[in-house]
């Protein structure tokens, strides 16, 4: 029997049946759609997966209207994702609206040295270069 789902985010209504209805359910996919993905369901058929997104569009006005078009589901999904991939650039640079997190970015450069002094002593060791600079620094004494 042929499962409807919806995407809040792109509007899609897209079908599940025979080995991947089975796949999905028996292997957790199903939770993990819903819970991660924005989709709904498992329908019956697809006027109740539309009837769901009418029964729900009022509390949840960011919902994208059910289509069976691909380009627009596409489209739905570019800019949803857009706003997804700008947070989560923000989130790495920790650029919070419009603030920039001074705290983040220093705990991310003393990582970059403490990584740039732990590479060094890495290859002075494997080339043996360590002796050398100790030889000249007692020299130096």
């Amino acid at each position: 029997m042929t499962e409807y789902w919806y995407n809040s985010q792109s509007g899609a209504i897209d079908t599940q049946d025979g080995i991947v209805q089975w796949f999905n359910e028996h292997t957790g996919v199903n939770d993990l759609q819903r819970k991660y993905l924005d989709w709904h369901g498992p329908f019956q058929t697809k006027e109740d997966a539309f009837q769901f997104y009418i029964d729900n569009k009022s509390a949840h006005p960011d919902w994208a209207e059910p289509t069976d078009s691909l380009w627009q589901s596409f489209k739905n999904n570019t800019g949803a994702y857009a706003g997804h991939v700008a947070g989560g650039v923000g989130d790495v640079l920790g650029i919070h609206g419009g603030q920039i997190d001074a705290g983040n970015w220093i705990i991310r450069i003393a990582e970059i040295l403490v990584g740039i002094v732990l590479i060094g002593v890495g290859v002075a060791k494997l080339t043996g270069t360590g002796n050398a600079i100790s030889k000249i620094a007692k020299v130096a004494i």
